[in-house]
């Protein structure tokens, strides 16, 4: 668990509502910004980016983003998971442009860990073509991130993040003890 310490001053609050907020874990790093956000979960993934840009700019009216002072808490499971998946929809579907060929898999692999050193991604996929015929918080200064939550990287200068996630499942956190 990320709790915050000495490295206080460059957690910043991006937001702060009774029950929703959000904080960029390092104001300071440049060009990647690691986003953590308390909100609502929408419809769709693209409908819950839109809910927390919308909150980020109304907040800036209210004089954020703004330190989150000496006295608040972060505190931020770590987390450690890969995640396979293989995309049967496309297995034995032909290449239109190159008839003889066809797709015989397709597969995603993803790695993603956060703890007190940083964030890392590590994302590939792998396609195999084969031709036709072969074998295939409450109220304070507290951000306590234990509950649904959202996590945006994205570099800083560019509005459209690389990578967005909604994690809302217990396995995927780890709390230190």
């Amino acid at each position: 668990r990320l709790k915050l310490g000495s490295g206080a001053w460059q957690v910043a609050g991006l937001y702060r509502g009774p029950k929703e907020y959000a904080v960029d874990l390092s104001s300071k790093t440049h060009p990647y910004q690691v986003v953590l956000a308390r909100l609502e979960r929408q419809a769709t993934l693209a409908k819950t980016l839109e809910a927390f840009e919308a909150k980020c700019a109304a907040a800036v009216k209210l004089g954020f983003p703004k330190g989150l002072g000496a006295g608040g808490t972060l505190t931020v499971p770590n987390q450690y998971w890969k995640v396979r998946h293989r995309f049967a929809e496309f297995a034995g579907k032909k290449l239109v442009e190159f008839p003889p060929w066809f797709i015989d898999r397709v597969d995603q692999h993803i790695e993603f860990k956060m703890d007190r050193a940083g964030v890392r991604v590590v994302a590939r996929t792998k396609s195999d073509l084969l031709l036709d015929g072969d074998e295939p918080p409450e109220a304070g200064n507290d951000y306590p991130f234990n509950r649904p939550h959202l996590i945006i990287l994205r570099k800083r200068d560019c509005p459209r993040p690389f990578f967005v996630m909604w994690v809302e499942n217990a396995e995927l956190l780890e709390l230190d003890r």
